[in-house]
C-alpha cells in the first residue's frame, strides 16, 4: 500500500508505483481531502485517515488471497520511502532499498538522476557501487542492468518521467 503525504495526491508515486506494480498488488488510494478522493466537508483528522486505510486494507484482504504489500520498515524486494516532490518539475527525492538479489528495471533517464549510496552495493550496469559512491545518470542515457547482491539503501533524485522497460 502507497501512501502519499499530506497535501499531495496518489499520483506522486507516478512511475515507481507502475513499476512496483509489475511485481506487486499495489494500492495507492487519495487520502480523504486529496487528489481523486471524495471529501463530504465534514472535518477529519490523522486518525480518520488511519482509519480509511484500515478500512481499505480489511477490505482487500477479504478480496485477495495472494497479497503483499510494501513498507519501508519491512522490506520484500523493493521498498521507497519518498522524501520530497516537485510536482512542477517531475522530479522526486527518495530513498529506495533493494532485499539481496533485487534489480530495478531497465530504464531511460527523462531528465538528470543522481544516486549516492548509503549501504550495501549496487551494480549499475558493469559499475560496481559501495556505500558512499556517488552515480551521475544524464538525461537520455539509459541503465540496462541495475541489482544488489547483498541488498542496499540510496538516495535517489530523478525524474517521474523515466521511461521503464
Amino acid at each position: 500500500m502507497l501512501l502519499h503525504p499530506l497535501a499531495l495526491s496518489s499520483e506522486v508515486w507516478g512511475t515507481y508505483g507502475a513499476l512496483l506494480a509489475r511485481s506487486f498488488d499495489v494500492i495507492a488510494p487519495d487520502a480523504r481531502g486529496h487528489g481523486k478522493s471524495g471529501w463530504d466537508s465534514e472535518p477529519f483528522g490523522i486518525d480518520d485517515l488511519a482509519d480509511d486505510v484500515a478500512a481499505l486494507y480489511a477490505d482487500y484482504e477479504q478480496q485477495k488471497h495472494r497479497r503483499r504489500l510494501v513498507d519501508f520498515d519491512d522490506l520484500i524486494a523493493l521498498a521507497v520511502k519518498l522524501l520530497a516532490t516537485d510536482a512542477e518539475r517531475h522530479r522526486v527525492s527518495m530513498l529506495v532499498r533493494l532485499a539481496p538479489g533485487a534489480s530495478y528495471p531497465a530504464h531511460t533517464h527523462a531528465d538528470v538522476e543522481e544516486l549516492h549510496l548509503l549501504d550495501g552495493e549496487l551494480w549499475i550496469d558493469e559499475r560496481k557501487l559501495v556505500p558512499g559512491d556517488y552515480n551521475y545518470g544524464a538525461p537520455g542515457a539509459s541503465d540496462e542492468h541495475v541489482w544488489s547482491e547483498t541488498g542496499c539503501t540510496c538516495l535517489l533524485v530523478t525524474s517521474t518521467k523515466d521511461i521503464l522497460r
